[in-house]
């Protein structure tokens, strides 16, 4: 698969890599015109967008949105698998159905499963490494595309069973030792991953949100807050709808300046004219001719 070899390569180079978070095919579609190399999909922002959470969220809708937004960009996918949803066992399905999805990586956490609402309070629970040994080495073992990049995620920082900076360590180095492509730390400072960097050369790693920082420290992949863009996109949505409310006014002329205009890139982005110019050569070909630069506003 030409998106997991294109990942690969571009951690290989050790640059820093953007990746930014999407929550659907049209906003890795527009991550994608944009310029992004990689875009990223987490638990997080697929529960919010489910009007759930994170811990009440599936496998399998986790990996029904993967396929969606794989099938429509043609850059790597890289995606939350969470804690592996269950046992070693559940690891080993979980691994062949994100990479049968498409998936160009996934990253795996020591987390507990079921996962606790409380976690989004601060509140982590983790297992013990050795169980999250043994579910790195089932996750290795079930991928089929060596390309398929794994990465492990550690939040031994915040635990509630004695999370200190040693133990991020001391996990990070085993799952080096596993055979990981990639370590993903959670919740370190700048100085907190500059030792770690230190302790933990060679492979790449995420953990910040600042290439600047990203640089000094020797990180490579640089995510934004999981929730980031459904924030704003609901942010605008809410100041749509209560001024449709004050107003009663739904008429796209109502619409703050800029937005209208967004129509015609948006049908871009999509691939409209594509599909126009099939239907001229086809089921249209006898139909009279579009307006030029016009687009009727009542056509939906």
């Amino acid at each position: 698969m030409e998106e997991r070899k294109a990942l690969r390569a571009m951690l290989k180079t050790g640059e820093v890599i953007l990746v930014p978070m999407v929550f659907s095919p049209l906003t890795a579609l527009l991550a994608q015109s944009i310029g992004f190399k990689a875009v990223s999909l987490a638990g997080h922002i697929v529960g919010n967008n489910l009007a759930l959470s994170e811990p009440l969220t599936t496998m399998t809708e986790m990996v029904e949105q993967v396929a969606s937004i794989v099938k429509a960009v043609n850059i790597p996918v890289m995606v939350d698998a969470g804690a592996g949803y269950g046992d070693p066992v559940n690891m080993l399905r979980c691994v062949k159905e994100f990479e049968f999805a498409g998936a160009a990586a996934i990253h795996i956490e020591d987390q507990v499963y079921p996962k606790r609402a409380h976690y989004h309070q601060g509140v982590e629970h983790i297992i013990p490494l050795e169980d999250m040994l043994f579910k790195l080495r089932i996750a290795l073992e079930a991928r089929t595309d060596p390309d398929f990049v794994i990465m492990a995620r550690t939040d031994a920082k915040r635990a509630v069973e004695g999370g200190t900076l040693e133990e991020v360590i001391r996990r990070c180095k085993a799952f080096v030792e596993a055979g990981v492509d990639a370590i993903k730390p959670s919740r370190l400072t700048p100085e907190e991953l500059k030792i770690l960097r230190r302790e933990v050369p060679n492979i790449p790693m995420s953990g910040t949100r600042s290439v600047k920082i990203a640089k000094e420290v020797g990180t490579q992949l640089v995510v934004p807050s999981s929730l980031a863009p459904l924030l704003v996109a609901v942010k605008a949505t809410m100041d749509y709808y209560k001024k449709f409310m004050d107003t009663g006014e739904a008429e796209e002329s109502s619409l703050p300046p800029g937005i209208r205009e967004l129509r015609t890139g948006l049908m871009e982005i999509i691939g409209l004219p594509k599909y126009w110019e099939i239907e001229r050569a086809s089921t249209e070909k006898d139909s009279p001719k579009p307006r030029q630069g016009e687009i009727d506003p009542s056509f939906h």
